[in-house]
């Protein structure tokens, strides 16, 4: 979500603002253009209990403590639904090179290309 978000901002600054990142640095997400992967958003509750699960982006203990996990679960369907809902709309590309030169950066940097 944050690498969206991210990329929104850079887009709003550029066109409302007249200013723009020098770069934007984001991971965790495919280019804002490219498809997410199926929703889970909507999921039923067992189904995206263990879709957090295989994610590894949710603690286990988390994932064990029923009541705890209750609260949580609305919160973050809602956080899935916003991003799995959203709508790349085109934009000049600047922003969206920068944002594969990172991409490109990290990997190299990581040593995986």
């Amino acid at each position: 979500m944050g690498a969206t978000l991210s990329f929104e901002v850079a887009c709003k600054l550029r066109e409302e603002m007249d200013m723009e990142p020098q770069h934007l640095l984001v991971s965790g997400r495919r280019a804002p253009h490219r498809v997410c992967l199926p929703p889970i958003y909507d999921l039923p509750e067992p189904q995206f209990i263990e879709k957090l699960r295989s994610l590894n982006g949710t603690p286990q203990e988390v994932l064990e403590h029923q009541d705890f996990l209750q609260l949580l679960i609305p919160m973050l369907r809602a956080d899935f639904e916003v991003i799995e809902t959203y709508k790349y709309t085109r934009r000049p590309r600047s922003v969206v090179r920068s944002q594969r030169w990172a991409v490109w950066a990290m990997k190299r940097w990581a040593g995986t290309i």
